[in-house]
């Protein structure tokens, strides 16, 4: 990896006050009509929230990791994709990208929908019993396909954005601003959460 321009968080503690501080300045940011703020805040929550996600998920051997270095998790993940997702989403499991981070997450879910066929190892047994006993499948299928429509959104928003008409270019942002976050928010309490709690896939295949 490059070598970076912004220190990263060196503790809980310091991403704590990161959170911390982002939240408010999404706040102050639609209190004022700071919406391109704002839409750059929720747009950085969402990410981390789906790549804390994976983390709990045991694609990620240690929180300081930037890609995906778990190989055992990953060759599982893949033959979750080629059977659950279009070509198109299973050729990208980057999870560099909030898309393939995406991905990865909505193969798991997918195969979970679809009755876990396959359900063999200690690590896909792992995922079953924790998607079974905590998660709202579907529902966060659609919130992760929400992600997505808004990601399309957003990305329309920055590109070329001095060729937009202006009009049009404002009329959404302030509920594309809110929508984000309540995404962002439920990546958080009704997905991460959901998986940090006992910990269980990470305990499973031995990473905690």
């Amino acid at each position: 990896m490059s070598n970076r321009k912004i220190a990263p968080v060196s503790d809980n503690n310091d991403k704590f006050l990161t959170y911390t501080e982002l939240t408010r300045k999404y706040n102050i940011a639609m209190e004022n009509d700071f919406y391109f703020e704002a839409m750059f805040i929720v747009y950085a929550m969402m990410e981390d929230r789906l790549r804390s996600y994976l983390y709990y998920l045991g694609c990620l051997k240690s929180k300081s990791s930037h890609k995906f270095d778990n190989s055992d998790v990953q060759s599982v993940i893949e033959t979750l994709a080629r059977k659950h997702l279009p070509k198109k989403e299973r050729d990208n499991l980057d999870i560099s990208g909030i898309s393939g981070k995406r991905n990865v997450i909505t193969a798991t879910l997918k195969w979970a929908l679809a009755g876990y066929e396959g359900c063999d190892g200690d690590y896909l047994a792992a995922v079953k019993a924790v998607y079974e006993d905590k998660l709202d499948i579907a529902e966060c299928l659609d919130m992760l396909k929400k992600s997505a429509e808004w990601c399309e959104y957003r990305n329309e928003l920055i590109h070329a954005m001095m060729n937009k008409n202006i009009e049009s270019l404002y009329s959404e942002l302030s509920d594309k601003a809110v929508e984000g976050m309540k995404i962002a928010r439920y990546f958080d309490d009704s997905m991460v959460k959901k998986l940090k709690k006992k910990n269980e896939i990470r305990k499973a295949i031995g990473l905690d």
